[in-house]
């Protein structure tokens, strides 16, 4: 624990019944699950989802061991949601012997959005059934900033991340979750999905699994494929545009990329999009092999959105399920490859002209060349708090990953490429290889040389190299073309590279 601070006893305004809890089970098991999660959407006076009702119930078998105290936790906040644990209301725990007091203590702040939390610990030793109760407000809609991950109405429902809104028991020993929702509030056919599943649904591991899931409930058609069974996308309320054929172009991508990047075939995959009341504050966010990802839209678009922008969320968050985990806290190779790819792939598949491509390069070269972390080391860029540095590594790794492709193609003189490089490790990954810089290394020694080594820790872990990729780096469509333009938000003068559409043949 980072620190504790303000240490208070907190009891629920009413004990808990065993009996009303026993409905958070389900009716048809044979015997209970040992931690199962009900969550019911509250419809407001103004017919909107305002709050949650969250139930929980852990079994005997899913208690501590060792005699230790029960706890729970919340976030304090994340990115993009300002408070969690503080909106938390009427959290009320039982156990057979009646009402359990919580003492509640705080983590000391960590200087990120992300990382502290509000602790809970049982005052008593309680024994099984443990039945928990509690009630916490949907996140403002107008509240802006980084990934849709608090929970928010939209279309008559509600969409969010578990870690915007779950208190969940930080040591049980359960190893699954039974996740069920309970949908009496909301219009009759509504749905609950999460990215694990629809409806009922068992998430393997620990509690704190469920803050990585993506969830969605209310009255939004599933839009089911024949071309990819397995790519499933629920929409909440009515954006700005023709959505079935925004989903019609998610699923050609879908398969595209499932084509192209080959090693996991075509896992199922949940996309969900939430219409929020207002403008367009459009953000996408997708957990890497999560198996889903949440898109945020307005009724109405604002300033530098349209469908182009969206287009290039929805495959940059799609393309994580392939790039997947990589051992490193500097985003080079999970952002930067799925930046990469996300820019190229749409051209290749013919889903996109070279005018879109070009200017999803060209949004990524101007962060890299414009940046203040541009000749900066990894490590200190992972140190900074600006904006302006966190994202250099994004568009460091785009063109990174670009010079790296022109030198497979030009070495086996066009017969493979970067996928072909990568897909030895990747099935590798699957295997149990730990994918980090030592690995990926080595790949490059024994592909391409100890030249390429040295490139790959002057260019891009050194930051002491700036990446220039050949002008056909991206594709026979577009060309490089040295450029100057003013830093956004400022009149910075920046000496870079875009890439445009030239005549080609496709």
């Amino acid at each position: 624990m980072a620190g504790q601070v303000s240490m208070r006893p907190f009891i629920g305004l009413a004990a808990l019944s065993l009996a009303a809890m026993v409905q958070a089970l389900p009716a048809n098991a044979a015997a209970p699950a040992e931690y199962a999660l009900t969550v019911k959407p509250l419809l407001g006076a103004d017919g909107k989802v305002g709050a949650l009702d969250v139930r929980e119930a852990l079994q005997p078998a899913a208690l501590p061991r060792d005699g230790l105290p029960l706890r729970l936790r919340a976030a304090l906040s994340t990115f993009g949601v300002k408070a969690i644990a503080a909106r938390v209301e009427r959290l009320e725990v039982s156990d057979a012997a009646g009402a359990v007091a919580m003492l509640a203590s705080d983590d000391a702040p960590s200087g990120r959005p992300d990382g502290a939390y509000r602790h809970w610990q049982a005052a008593r030793q309680v024994s099984g059934p443990v039945l928990i109760r509690y009630r916490i407000a949907t996140q403002a809609v107008d509240e802006q900033g980084g990934p849709p991950f608090g929970m928010k109405a939209a279309g008559g429902g509600v969409a969010g991340s578990g870690r915007g809104f779950l208190v969940l028991p930080e040591n049980a020993a359960s190893t699954s979750t039974l996740m069920r929702w309970d949908l009496s509030d909301l219009a009759a056919g509504s749905v609950g999905v999460i990215t694990a599943g629809e409806g009922e649904t068992v998430v393997a591991g620990p509690p704190q699994e469920m803050l990585e899931l993506w969830m969605l409930a209310g009255p939004a058609a599933p839009y089911r494929s024949v071309r990819s069974p397995s790519f499933n996308a629920y929409v909440l309320g009515q954006p700005p545009f023709d959505a079935a054929a925004m989903l019609d172009w998610a699923n050609r991508s879908y398969a595209y990329l499932a084509e192209s990047l080959q090693y996991l075939g075509a896992p199922p995959y949940r996309l969900f999009m939430r219409t929020l009341d207002g403008p367009s504050f459009a953000t996408g966010t997708a957990r890497h092999d999560g198996g889903g990802s949440l898109i945020t839209l307005g009724e109405r678009y604002s300033k530098n959105q349209d469908l182009d922008y969206l287009h290039t969320v929805i495959f940059h968050e799609m393309t994580h399920q392939w790039v997947g985990q990589f051992d490193s806290a500097a985003p080079w190779f999970s952002e930067g490859l799925t930046t990469y790819l996300s820019a190229v792939l749409p051209c290749r598949a013919g889903i996109e002209e070279p005018a879109y491509c070009a200017a999803s390069i060209n949004s990524s070269t101007h962060t890299y060349y414009e940046s203040d972390g541009r000749n900066w080391p990894l490590s200190r860029i992972s140190a900074s708090g600006s904006e302006n540095v966190r994202r250099a590594p994004y568009g460091r790794g785009m063109l990174y990953f670009a010079m790296l492709d022109a030198q497979v193609r030009d070495k086996s003189q066009g017969a493979r490429g970067l996928e072909a490089l990568l897909l030895p490790l990747f099935q590798a990954r699957q295997k149990g290889l730990q994918l980090n810089d030592a690995a990926w290394e080595s790949m490059l020694a024994r592909e391409l040389g100890a030249q390429a080594v040295a490139e790959f820790r002057a260019s891009v872990v050194e930051g002491d190299v700036t990446l220039i990729p050949p002008s056909d780096a991206f594709g026979p469509c577009l060309a490089r073309y040295r450029a100057h333009w003013l830093a956004e938000g400022s009149a910075k003068p920046v000496d870079g590279y875009e890439w445009r559409p030239v005549a080609c043949q496709r």
